[in-house]
């Protein structure tokens, strides 16, 4: 298993397939060093932000799907929120 900790394109660029571009090359690498599952942690989809609805709209349209959610604490502000783990089979 991998664990992918963030991907992404300047704001100006999206729309255009550079972020699936680099993640089916991620995908062939991992696949050329027999990694089988891939997984990423963003935002769960209870939390209200634009910027994580278009990163989770991504995960998923690259066919990651939600497998669990979990309470965190900021860092910064100590706040909480819901942290969802996504999850792909190579």
């Amino acid at each position: 298993m991998a664990e992918l900790s963030w991907i992404g394109v300047d704001p100006k660029l999206h729309r255009q397939g550079i972020g699936t571009k680099l993640f089916n090359a991620l995908e062939k690498e991992l696949k050329r060093l027999d990694i089988r599952k891939l997984q990423v942690d963003t935002v769960a989809d209870s939390e209200e932000s634009e910027p994580y609805r278009k990163t989770r709209l991504f995960y998923r349209k690259v066919g990651f799907k939600a497998e669990k959610v979990r309470k965190m604490k900021s860092e910064d502000t100590g706040e909480e929120f819901d942290m969802a783990t996504f999850a792909k089979e190579i």
